[in-house]
């Protein structure tokens, strides 16, 4: 059963430090890099690899765009 293990380990796509994972991820789940605070977002689970949580980084664009549009 050794092959079916999922990897535990990914880097972190902003700041390139290797994550090591204490649970089991699942595919789409959101994770904070404890290193960057970069919001990232599980795209493969075998081997385990780790992106850019695009939704985060959307809202927090759009809220800040809001709150600078109040200034104008």
């Amino acid at each position: 059963m050794k092959g079916n293990k999922h990897s535990n380990t990914a880097s972190c796509p902003d700041c390139g430090k290797k994550l090591r994972m204490r649970f089991n991820l699942r595919l789409a789940q959101k994770v904070t890099c404890p290193n960057c605070w970069a919001y990232l977002e599980v795209v493969s689970v075998n081997p385990l690899r780790l992106s850019w949580d695009t939704d985060e980084y959307e809202a927090e664009w759009d809220d800040r765009m809001d709150r600078e549009a109040d200034w104008f």
